[in-house]
């Protein structure tokens, strides 16, 4: 058994409406290369700029490790309350576009050359809230 401690990075955030209780999560972990974590650290800075200038509606919650297992890692969170979610808004722009509007080409293209050139791996899993399975102190 491995302990890990996440560290909430509210700056790259953008909570939106989600909660711990949501049904599920899909947690996408990326495992950045040594030395390059203020590189990935400021691209996904200018990944949130350009989402709350385009006010992009989706919710998304970073994380960085703050002890235990490999260093270098980050963990993005994406609620969903349901499966249709995982489907997407039909009105919401894809990441790319956003990052676009958000960004202009130029930059948009040097964003995620930045994080490709940063990240070593990336893993994904989806979680379900389990309430039978849960502590959740009363408020």
């Amino acid at each position: 058994m491995t302990a890990r401690y996440y560290a909430l990075m509210p700056k790259v955030s953008n909570m939106g409406d989600s909660k711990p209780t949501d049904k599920f999560a899909e947690i996408i972990t990326f495992h950045v290369k040594y030395g390059k974590d203020a590189d990935f650290e400021s691209a996904i800075a200018r990944v949130n700029d350009a989402a709350q200038k385009t006010k992009w509606p989706v919710a998304y919650i970073w994380y960085g490790l703050a002890f235990g297992g490999n260093t270098g890692d980050y963990v993005l969170v994406l609620a969903h309350k349901s499966w249709a979610e995982f489907e997407g808004k039909a009105d919401t722009k894809p990441f790319r576009d956003m990052l676009k509007d958000g960004l202009g080409q130029t930059e948009a293209d040097s964003v995620i050359n930045r994080i490709d050139a940063a990240v070593a791996s990336q893993t994904a899993e989806i979680i379900q809230f389990r309430p039978d399975l849960s502590y959740l102190p009363a408020k």
